[in-house]
């Protein structure tokens, strides 16, 4: 995700959950379902964590929900969804659109799945993602829509300077893509290098519904500007000057990080001869018009991305990312920019549309604050 790696820990809304069915049948699942199929599953609990955390439950009706085939009680659905269908008063077919979202993962208009336990790593972050999802379709029903159409599974967070990369290779690159590009001349400000190799991350960070604060955290989500040509070349020339001497103190601390410094200094070196020698050109534009992007991706993609994976990307599943976060990274380091869709500033909208409109691309675009807030527990 676009930015430089911070220690960044998301906070986990508390989800009373009860297990329902016991740990043989969740191993049960995995022994029986080949790997590359299988939601993600970042650990399954033994049977002492299972005791502690899952009490067996009390009422035999209690709200249930099924992830990775096991079927757990979830009660914190029933409370979200009362909250949810009282702010939005007397609307039944809402009610039922909201219901078979959080019940089910299921849009009741069109009967298809929404897919969220694609990329869910645990029954806590599909729960998180259907709120959200139900969250949408209460508050701005055309966002959820566009949404559900596209398949949208996640989030990946970056800056308006990554768009015109995107729109002029005509695909989402990996930190690593970008580096080996040497001929478009598509530059990369940010994105997964701090703590990689050198050469950046060969795979595409992402975050599932669940988790909408780590996406608007690297694509810092409240910064949107306009600044001037000069403004944008000095700001490049002193961060690429910074780049060099961070290069040399982390060489001389033994640090294996001057590599990965001194890589994106090479970004930020194509960044300023594209602005000096074109200062009203699309990369320009794109620097001195300073907003937050939000990609959102199909699972459609996700899905083909497991069943042929890029050799590029030396793993055999979906990588799960981050603990603390809600991270995929699917099975290739380029995604084609008809698996996205576009989240920007509400003020953006229109310019993001003709921009794209440009390059005869289609995508669909929403406003980032149409996608709900950090924390939709609270809003409900």
């Amino acid at each position: 995700m676009g930015g430089q790696v911070a220690v960044h820990l998301v906070h986990l809304t508390n989800i009373i959950l009860t297990f329902h069915h016991a740990y043989a049948n969740v191993i049960s699942v995995i022994n029986k379902t080949n790997m590359s199929e299988q939601p993600i599953i970042t650990s399954v609990p033994s049977q002492e964590e299972l005791m502690a955390r899952y009490q067996p439950a009390q009422e035999e009706n209690g709200i249930t929900t099924y992830f990775a085939g096991a079927e757990y009680y979830a009660n914190a659905i029933d409370v979200f969804e009362q909250k949810l269908t009282a702010r939005i008063g007397d609307n039944e077919p809402m009610h039922r659109s909201i219901r078979s979202i959080l019940h089910t993962g299921i849009d009741a208009e069109t009967g298809q799945e929404l897919r969220t336990d694609e990329v869910a790593r645990n029954v806590g972050d599909e729960i998180e993602a259907r709120k959200r999802l139900a969250y949408i379709a209460a508050n701005h029903p055309e966002t959820y829509t566009v949404l559900r159409d596209n398949g949208t599974v996640g989030f990946h967070g970056t800056r308006s300077s990554a768009l015109a990369g995107i729109l002029m290779t005509g695909e989402l690159r990996s930190a690593k893509a970008m580096h080996e590009d040497t001929d478009s001349g598509a530059f990369m400000l940010s994105g997964e290098h701090v703590f990689q190799a050198a050469e950046g991350q060969g795979s595409i960070s992402f975050s599932g519904l669940s988790d909408l604060v780590t996406p608007k955290y690297f694509a810092a989500a409240d910064l949107n500007q306009t600044k001037n040509t000069e403004t944008v070349i000095a700001e490049l020339h002193r961060e690429a000057d910074k780049l060099i001497r961070d290069a040399e103190a982390r060489d001389l601390q033994g640090q294996n990080l001057g590599g990965v410094y001194k890589a994106l200094h090479k970004q930020y070196e194509r960044a300023i001869g594209a602005v000096e020698a074109h200062p009203d050109g699309l990369e320009a534009t794109l620097l001195k018009n300073n907003f937050p992007v939000l990609i959102g991706l199909s699972g459609d993609f996700v899905e083909a991305a497991e069943a042929a994976p890029d050799p590029n990307v030396p793993h055999t599943r979906t990588i799960s990312g981050q603990s603390e976060q809600a991270e995929f990274r699917p099975l290739a380091s380029r995604i084609p920019i008809k698996n996205l869709i576009f989240a920007v500033p509400a003020d953006r909208v229109d310019g993001m549309r003709r921009l794209l409109d440009m390059f005869h691309y289609d995508n669909s675009i929403v406003a980032i604050d149409a996608l709900g807030p950090d924390n939709v527990d609270l809003a409900a």
